[in-house]
């Protein structure tokens, strides 16, 4: 993965989340605004791949 935006419909694909799933870690401050996810000039949330697989990846495994 590269260090681009996606919309939430590509990260669906990518990760298996639902667009109402990632606004759901948003709306809880789960995912920092412009490190996880940013509004592009439409206004629509896109979501930075990288970023997010590293927050994935910070998850305590037990």
């Amino acid at each position: 993965m590269t260090d681009t935006w996606v919309t939430l419909n590509k990260a669906k694909e990518l990760f298996g989340y639902t667009p109402a799933a990632f606004r759901g870690k948003i709306n809880r401050g789960q995912l920092v605004q412009g490190v996880h996810w940013r509004k592009a000039p439409d206004n629509r949330v896109v979501i930075n791949p990288q970023a997010f697989n590293a927050w994935l990846a910070s998850a305590e495994q037990v």
